[in-house]
């Protein structure tokens, strides 16, 4: 499912477990569409992340 909308699997993955515990069944659809939401938005230059280590 990942792959198919530009996202990592591991990072897809991540999210439904997440949606999953936070948002229960709807999590499976609600977790990935809030990842997509943010990976848009960080493209978009909506969301500036500067980390430096």
């Amino acid at each position: 499912m990942g792959s198919h909308i530009g996202l990592s699997p591991l990072s897809t993955l991540i999210a439904m477990y997440l949606g999953l515990k936070l948002f229960g069944f709807m999590g499976f659809v609600i977790g990935p569409l809030l990842l997509i939401g943010f990976n848009s938005a960080k493209e978009a230059g909506i969301i500036k992340f500067k980390f430096k280590i």
